[in-house]
């Protein structure tokens, strides 16, 4: 039997490729990352405890890769097919603007059904960003499974239209932290006991029924790649959280990770850097 994990992170795992302007001599550049939410949020959370992760994986995706790291993978399958792929070209050098396209093998996405029983045993899951539908199945399983403290976290604004919402807000009633856009003010009154909303480079604000507090993130002097870098701070700060480190301090770890993780491409620098 495995021994108890304090955290656990549910969603989805890529190949990102990222293709940035003005880069190498003027050149455009091209990097490929690996990620998806549940390694952008799982790695940085891995410096402080090891981490469950549940996933599904394409054949053509280099496990290995992830051995490397403080994480239990018995939660990751491989199924036939290709890996989803997520590309950006950023159309700007400081990587507001871009331009994002996806290929995603259906049979990727999670269902409640391929978590392990032992990870519902864990004090803390994060359900990841997923597509609407996805994430209520999830959280609606989770609530009636697992006594874990459950968050869960926006997706790309492109999937907030009407016929969504409905799933997006019911899910967010339902779990205990809410990570929160600044942009999706219509989840701000969300019934979530606790909700972070991330303000980019300003920082996160924490409210809940009895605190509200603001952490500022450090001044950064160059950005190679922001891409994750909102995934960081829900997995760092739900990783402190699950180890007992109090919310004030949590947060503030987990803005300054973040911002760290801007200064160079991907995630995976972030183990070894701290």
């Amino acid at each position: 039997m495995m021994t108890k994990l304090n955290f656990v992170v549910i969603g989805n795992i890529s190949y990102d490729y990222n293709y940035f302007p003005n880069r190498d001599n003027e050149e455009l550049k091209e990097v490929m990352n690996y990620g998806g939410a549940t390694i952008y949020s799982g790695i940085p959370a891995s410096i402080f405890t090891t981490v469950g992760v549940a996933a599904k994986v394409g054949e053509d995706y280099d496990i290995n890769v992830l051995k490397e790291y403080n994480l239990d993978l018995s939660g990751v399958k491989v199924i036939e097919g290709k890996t989803t792929v997520f590309k950006q070209v950023f159309t700007s050098e400081d990587g507001q603007l871009r331009d994002f396209s996806e290929f995603v093998n259906p049979n990727t996405v999670l269902k409640p059904n391929d978590i392990p029983d032992d990870y519902l045993d864990a004090k803390y899951i994060h359900i990841c960003t997923n597509y609407p539908e996805a994430q209520y199945e999830l959280v609606k399983y989770l609530k009636e499974k697992s006594k874990a403290v459950l968050s869960i976290d926006t997706l790309e604004d492109y999937y907030y239209d009407d016929k969504q919402f409905e799933f997006i807000k019911k899910s967010f009633d339902l779990v205990d932290i809410a990570f929160i856009d600044k942009e999706f003010k219509r989840l701000f009154d969300c019934n979530a006991k606790i909700k972070i909303i991330k303000l980019g480079k300003r920082g996160c604000k924490y409210i809940s029924s009895n605190k509200t507090f603001s952490v500022n993130a450090p001044i950064c002097d160059y950005v190679v790649d922001k891409t994750g870098a909102g995934d960081c701070v829900t997995g760092v700060f739900c990783a402190l959280k699950s180890i007992g480190v109090e919310d004030e301090e949590a947060l503030q770890t987990a803005v300054n990770i973040a911002t760290k993780s801007i200064k160079d491409y991907g995630m995976l620098h972030l183990v070894k850097d701290y």
